[in-house]
């Protein structure tokens, strides 16, 4: 019996394992990969800590899904077992250290390339969520990788309201991320912004911070833009809120980085300043039917199946 193995840094969504976890996007994402799998084969997820990867990988025809902290030490029982193993690059510093930046212009690491080359050498395939993220790999390992963007089933929902508060989801503290959003709230104080997933303490009028929101309907049904990402974040794929934010009517601004430009959406360089955000911000708000429909329509080209079916492709290549 072939099976999938999903050797994970943290538990995923609906794992009954682990009842009182609240799984952020990235195990959100990785729970839908796993649920449209068991399609086709029994998959079953290992967790970082809880299980030992080394006693499960290999006594079965496996092919592993792995990434995050979890990706070293399965790949080492990968290997030892003659394992296949899926790289799915979702966790940045998998690739390169922080601060990421532009990682298609800065010096290239050598002493990081070294200690995690092999990751990505000894795979079988490596799966990304953007085309940036391709041309990355390429430049600081050498290898080809596929793409697989945020798989949202499901039809669009009703939201986005222009009246409604400015999203930001989570602010990068320690960048230039907090400074930016009272900036732009400075410029801009006839509106209101909320900061979700904030680290920094916020004393404007005009902006509210949350801690991490699991359930974000209610949120798009009332915003008017979603933010994401700011600065300093590549990231190493289209985030899922962007989707979910477009799949609501909501439209998406954020630097020129993290598959946005490649899925629909509002950008700006990655070294705007607040007067830059704002004046796209404004710009949205004075037309913000024909930008809501240019998000509704992006969400529309989004084809799940077709993400999920690069997953399957790889897998069936292996297990023959």
């Amino acid at each position: 019996m072939k099976r999938i193995l999903l050797a994970c840094h943290k538990p995923l969504a609906g794992d009954p394992r682990f009842p009182t976890t609240k799984p952020r996007g990235g195990e959100t994402t990785v729970g839908g990969i796993r649920d449209y799998l068991a399609q086709y084969w029994p998959v079953s997820a290992m967790v970082r800590g809880h299980d030992n990867f080394s006693e499960h990988i290999g006594q079965m025809e496996d092919v592993v899904l792995t990434w995050g902290v979890a990706a070293s030490e399965a790949m080492d029982a990968c290997l030892i077992r003659d394992v296949p193993y899926i790289m799915m690059v979702r966790w940045w510093r998998n690739v390169a250290p922080l601060p990421p930046g532009d990682l298609m212009k800065r010096d290239l690491d050598q002493s990081f390339i070294e200690d995690h080359k092999k990751l990505f050498t000894s795979a079988a395939a490596v799966i990304t969520n953007n085309l940036y993220a391709v041309e990355v790999l390429k430049r600081w390992y050498g290898i080809e990788a596929l793409v697989s963007y945020v798989a949202i089933f499901g039809a669009p929902k009703p939201g986005g309201d222009p009246k409604g508060p400015i999203i930001f989801v989570t602010d990068n503290k320690g960048v230039r991320g907090p400074e930016t959003i009272r900036g732009i709230a400075r410029l801009i104080p006839e509106r209101e912004f909320v900061v979700i997933n904030a680290f920094e303490e916020y004393s404007e009028p005009n902006i509210s911070a949350t801690p991490y929101q699991r359930d974000m309907d209610s949120i798009y049904r009332q915003a008017s833009i979603l933010i994401n990402p700011i600065y300093d974040h590549d990231g190493c794929g289209t985030g899922r809120v962007m989707m979910e934010a477009m799949r609501y009517g909501v439209p998406v601004v954020g630097t020129d980085r993290a598959g946005l430009m490649e899925t629909g959406g509002v950008s700006v360089l990655r070294n705007a300043t607040p007067e830059d955000w704002a004046a796209t911000i404004l710009k949205i708000l004075s037309d913000y039917t024909g930008f809501q429909t240019e998000a509704r329509d992006s969400f529309a080209r989004h084809d799940a199946k077709a993400e999920l079916d690069v997953y399957v492709n790889q897998i069936n290549r292996l297990m023959k």
